[in-house]
């Protein structure tokens, strides 16, 4: 009896050393080894993976409006993140056991990382906030650290906190980061130039960041708004070479479409010998039978080639005529609207059509887009001007 009582307490303490040192806070090989393996397969590859799901489907159900200038960084929309928020949550939840139960494993600024990262795209701003402020002060790896300070510079920028993500940017300029974090330093200083409309900084960054990005979905994105942001400076040589380096990447069906028509549009506006030949090639596309869903697009390029030759007649006729294939209600038809509007505003100063047309763009126009104020604030201006002309022409009459 008295060998099976020592055989039943040398068990029990055996048990007792075998979970002592199993504890969250050891620092015994063991302890830590077990941790390791829990935090990785059982809690931080799971989260990742959910983090990973949740911003592949903000990608892929992107709505690109490849006629104004993209955002570096895709909106953070709290209507899309309905569908992405269980992802989140999830990804959330199983991150957080890591810091729950696993405070020894070399996975904890992982899932630190996660849990901001989600909660930034769930725009819980302040409490991300605190999250990658947690894991800069508190994290072990500099990866990991330098990898929380770029998250929490974008975060103060999508907040418009400037003097914040510019001291942020100050002291990640200072440190070594690895080519990863370098590209993704780049692209989110790049997006804070772009939110604050300083263009020659923005395209300049974008160079730099595509010198460390592999050929992929996203350079060949990044490449296609740096030709955006060359045309905006009239600066169309620059601009056809990365609307011809969006091409080459692995760019999506209407990336390489629009980096099409766009490089042969400043290679028209850098070169004057080849107007014909570009003019020319249009009109090829616009007879082949697989471009008759895409002839609204081709339609809106010609007219804008055509303005930037000065000739505004014939470019309102091909507004007309991209507004008329341009399905009903869409964004396409809003910008064809919006070009014959300008046109008719800025150079034939008929301010009574560009009213109309400038009506029609609103009517398609989400209230949220960011066009939408400066045409609302014309069209406004213009309803005030057609009142008093009308006075004037009936007291004059």
């Amino acid at each position: 009896m008295k060998i099976h009582t020592f055989i039943i307490l040398r068990h029990i303490l055996f048990c007792t050393l075998i979970l002592s040192s199993c504890s969250q806070y050891s620092n015994a090989p063991m302890s830590k080894s077990w941790h390791n393996i829990n935090a990785k397969y059982n809690a931080y590859l799971m989260a990742a993976e959910d983090l990973k799901g949740a911003k592949n489907a903000i990608f892929e159900n992107r709505q690109e409006n490849y006629v104004q200038i993209l955002p570096i960084f895709l909106p953070i929309d709290s209507t899309q993140n309905t569908a992405i928020k269980p992802l989140l949550d999830d990804a959330i939840q199983k991150a957080s056991l890591v810091a729950e139960r696993h405070q020894n494993s070399k996975w904890l600024d992982n899932a630190y990382l996660v849990i901001g990262e989600s909660k930034m795209l769930k725009q819980d701003y302040i409490n991300a906030t605190e999250v990658f402020k947690f894991i800069n002060t508190k994290g072990k790896k500099n990866e990991q650290k330098h990898k929380a300070l770029i998250l929490l510079m974008r975060t103060y920028t999508e907040q418009n906190d400037n003097e914040a993500a510019l001291r942020v940017a100050e002291l990640l300029r200072t440190q070594d980061l690895t080519d990863e974090n370098t590209k993704n330093f780049y692209l989110t200083k790049a997006y804070y130039h772009q939110k604050n409309q300083e263009l020659n900084l923005c395209v300049a960054i974008l160079e730099e960041a595509l010198k460390v990005m592999k050929k992929t979905e996203e350079s060949a994105r990044i490449h296609y708004i740096a030709g955006q942001l060359y045309e905006q400076l009239k600066q169309p040589e620059k601009s056809y070479v990365h609307y011809q380096e969006a091409d080459n990447n692995r760019a999506s069906y209407d990336l390489a479409f629009y980096s099409q028509m766009n490089a042969l549009l400043n290679q028209a506006g850098s070169n004057k010998n080849s107007l014909g030949a570009v003019q020319n090639y249009f009109k090829q596309m616009l007879d082949d039978r697989k471009n008759v869903d895409l002839q609204d697009k081709i339609y809106l390029t010609m007219g804008r080639l055509e303005v930037q030759q000065q000739n505004f007649k014939k470019g309102l006729e091909l507004f007309r005529k991209s507004a008329k294939k341009a399905p009903v209600g869409t964004s396409q038809a809003a910008f064809a609207y919006l070009e014959t509007a300008e046109l008719y505003y800025d150079k034939f100063q008929d301010y009574t059509n560009a009213q109309a047309y400038y009506d029609s763009a609103l009517v398609i126009l989400p209230p949220n887009s960011k066009e939408f104020e400066k045409i609302a604030d014309r069209k406004r201006a213009l309803d005030d001007f057609s009142v008093q002309n009308n006075i004037i022409i009936t007291e004059d009459s």
